[in-house]
């Protein structure tokens, strides 16, 4: 299962792959203080592609995200980082590569995502995306070296908003109480709604998205990380077009909405992702298709090269495809042996 969904500044990541965008051709030159919440957005990354419940803590945050987004991920990084597997992977310097700005970023207020992010929530809607975070934030050194930096800074109901960029402007605010909520791309007004939320409660807001999705049993009992998606948004062309995203338009023809979720224990991680329809017929005719792509990724060719090509076999191996009424739902693992299979799928260096 693969769905494509735009991260701020150009990123891109599908459930299967991670590739990047062309950069914006009249965007100016980045601010340091643009990695501010860097780290959120690589866990959110991370959290897309590898859809692993969140604890009460990071459905707690989903009260300040708005009704009707495209897409909505709410992840307890805490929890996830207890995977020794996905522990590693973001410990690992030679694998989570960061930018030199964030790298300074770090130097300057002591934030570092994989210990001191607790928790995270997102919502894309169209190209701009808002967030939500529970976190061990410095709240004074982290003004601090954003003010060093110049952010342009506006209030809302006694709140600072510390905007950067011009093109697609980042904006942040840091509450008392070890929240941050920030947008990337959206208006002001996004985020001063955000604060109007934590401030006046609203009755309608992206709670009731995991409600339903709840009273629906659509997610893994126990998991760390939900995703829900509207599948129409969430395969639409927007501009751009890979070979991965038209095999999915022409597969998932005829889905509602997208679930996804995953079970991480100590070494493994069981993953579940639903496809909705309005009718069983559309149900049937997605399950045969998922079932042919299945195979197809299954056995695929080996080739030289780290890239996901050469992964997918291994990631994929013991998927099942089952249609359940007006949904397909599929379900795997990644354990020990997946790990074996990655190695032995790597290439081999000789010299």
């Amino acid at each position: 299962m693969a769905a494509e969904v735009d991260l701020p500044w150009g990123m891109e990541y599908t459930v299967n792959e991670n590739s990047e965008q062309q950069p914006e051709p009249t965007k100016p030159k980045r601010s340091k203080a643009i990695w501010l919440l860097g780290g959120l957005l690589v866990l959110a990354a991370i959290a897309a592609v590898v859809m692993l419940r969140p604890s009460a803590s990071a459905r707690e945050l989903l009260r300040l995200l708005p009704l009707g987004a495209d897409v909505y991920v709410a992840a307890d990084v805490q929890a996830l980082q207890r995977n020794l597997g996905v522990s590693r992977f973001l410990s690992d310097p030679t694998i989570m590569e960061t930018d030199e700005d964030y790298e300074e970023f770090v130097s300057g207020t002591g934030f570092v995502y994989q210990r001191d992010l607790r928790a995270v929530v997102l919502a894309k809607t169209g190209p701009d995306w808002m967030g939500a975070a529970r976190g061990d934030f410095d709240r004074e050194r982290i003004i601090q070296y954003l003010e060093s930096q110049g952010a342009k800074k506006t209030e809302e109901l006694g709140e600072t908003i510390y905007s950067f960029g011009k093109v697609r402007p980042f904006r942040l605010v840091l509450g008392e109480n070890d929240e941050a909520l920030f947008t990337a791309g959206a208006g002001e007004d996004a985020i001063r709604q955000m604060i109007r939320r934590r401030q006046q409660p609203e009755a309608k807001t992206a709670v009731h998205e995991f409600a339903q999705a709840d009273e629906g049993k659509n997610f893994l009992n126990g998991s760390e990380v939900e995703m829900v998606g509207n599948a129409e948004k969430m395969l639409s062309s927007d501009g751009t077009s890979t070979l991965v995203m038209s095999i999915l338009r022409a597969t998932l023809r005829g889905s509602r909405r997208i679930y996804a979720s995953a079970d991480s224990g100590l070494t493994a991680i069981d993953f579940r992702v639903e496809v909705a329809c309005d009718n069983e017929a559309d149900a049937e005719s997605i399950t045969t298709g998922l079932n042919i792509v299945m195979e197809l990724v299954q056995n695929l060719p080996a080739g030289n090269g780290d890239g996901i090509e050469q992964k997918l076999p291994a990631l994929m191996e013991g998927v099942t495809v089952e249609q359940a009424g007006k949904s397909v739902v599929m379900q795997w693992r990644w354990d020990r042996e997946t790990s074996e299979r990655l190695n032995a799928s790597a290439p081999n260096e000789k010299d």
